[in-house]
C-alpha cells in the first residue's frame, strides 16, 4: 500500500513578520540624532552611529555586508558592489535616501579622516565588526528607551532593521525591488522578511469591501 497513508502533515504556523512601525523609527532616528548633540568626548562617534542606523535603514544591509564595505565603496549617494551572503554573489549598487547619505557624509567629514580603508571604522581605525554593530544599534534604541514606559521599548537589532527595509521597500516598489536590495536568490526567503503580520492581515480584511 501507500507507505505515508497513516502520515499526517506536519502543520507549522508561518512565522510573523518582525518589524519597526513608522513610530518607532521615528523615535529611533530622533535618539540617534540626540546622542550626537550629547556626545561631548573625543572618543565618542555619534555621527557614525546614526549614519548606521540610517544605512541599515535604507539598504537592509546584513550586519557583515554593512562591516565588510570600503570608503570607496560608496559614490554619490550610492553604495556599490556589495559583496553578500553565498558565494560571488554581488549586488551593483543600492541607493541611499538623502537623509541617509547626508549623515554618511557627515559622518566622513566629522568623525572618519582616512582616505582610504573601512567605510565604517572602529576607534582604532579597523572595520568595525558585527559586535560593534550590534552595541551600536542597541545603544540607541535604549536611548530611546529611556522616554518610553516599557511596554513601548525597542528591542532592536541589525537583523530587525533588515526586516524592516525590506518590507519597507517592497510596500513602496514592490518585491522585485525587494528581493534585488535584499541579496535573496530565492522568493521563498524574500517572503519571510515581507509578508504582512497578523494584526495587518486582519485590519485589512475589514478595508476590503470599504
Amino acid at each position: 500500500g501507500y507507505p505515508h497513508q497513516d502520515v499526517k502533515d506536519l502543520k507549522v504556523d508561518e512565522p510573523d513578520w518582525k518589524g519597526l512601525t513608522d513610530l518607532e523609527v521615528r523615535r529611533l532616528k530622533a535618539a540617534a540624532e540626540q546622542l550626537i548633540h550629547m556626545s561631548v568626548r573625543a572618543d565618542q562617534v555619534p555621527r557614525r552611529n546614526f549614519a548606521i542606523l540610517l544605512v541599515l535603514l535604507d539598504t537592509g544591509l546584513r550586519a557583515f555586508e554593512l562591516s565588510g564595505l570600503e570608503i570607496d565603496q560608496y559614490q554619490d549617494g550610492t553604495i556599490r558592489n556589495i559583496m553578500r551572503k553565498g558565494k560571488d554573489h554581488i549586488t551593483s549598487e543600492i541607493p541611499l535616501s538623502s537623509s541617509a547619505s547626508e549623515a554618511l557624509d557627515d559622518y566622513i567629514d566629522q568623525e572618519r579622516p582616512e582616505d582610504d580603508g573601512p567605510l565604517f571604522q572602529s576607534k582604532n581605525g579597523k572595520p568595525i565588526n558585527q559586535q560593534i554593530i550590534d552595541q551600536v544599534v542597541r545603544r540607541i534604541a535604549a536611548h530611546a528607551n529611556s522616554k518610553l514606559p516599557k511596554a513601548q521599548n525597542i528591542q532592536l537589532s541589525p537583523h530587525l532593521l533588515r526586516h524592516t527595509a525590506l518590507r519597507r521597500w517592497a510596500d513602496k516598489k514592490g518585491i522585485r525591488y525587494a528581493r534585488q536590495i535584499s541579496g535573496q536568490v530565492s522568493d521563498r526567503y524574500i517572503w519571510r522578511y515581507t509578508q504582512p503580520s497578523r494584526q495587518e492581515t486582519r485590519d485589512a480584511v475589514e478595508q476590503l469591501w470599504d
